[in-house]
């Protein structure tokens, strides 16, 4: 996993822990590492050759939003609705999130 500025630029499995939901795995840790960033909305790009991968996509976001001979598109939201937080969540003076409740930033 290699996490860049604007997010997370690569994710993938070696052929031989494919099929064994490490996928699921590794995907969820994404999410949690690019919450905790305050990134709300994943965009994925997979490319147009890699039926596997598309697969796998297609079953975490839906369907895609945009299609072409290079690459297929998806996203998924990954915010947390604000009523299932038990606190409430907000954003500091330096943009990170902010827990109202303990003072701290991230």
């Amino acid at each position: 996993m290699a996490l860049s500025e604007t997010g997370l630029s690569a994710l993938w499995l070696r052929p031989e822990f494919r099929h064994r939901r490490f996928g699921d795995q590794l995907f969820g840790q994404a999410v949690s590492v690019l919450r905790a960033e305050g990134v709300e909305l994943l965009q994925i790009s997979v490319p147009a050759s890699n039926s596997e991968a598309l697969s796998f996509f297609t079953q975490l976001c839906g369907d895609p939003v945009r299609m072409d001979e290079v690459c297929t598109a998806f996203r998924k939201e990954i915010g947390i609705p604000a009523a299932l937080l038990p606190f409430s969540l907000g954003r500091a003076a330096n943009g990170r999130p902010y827990n109202a409740i303990s003072g701290e930033s991230r």
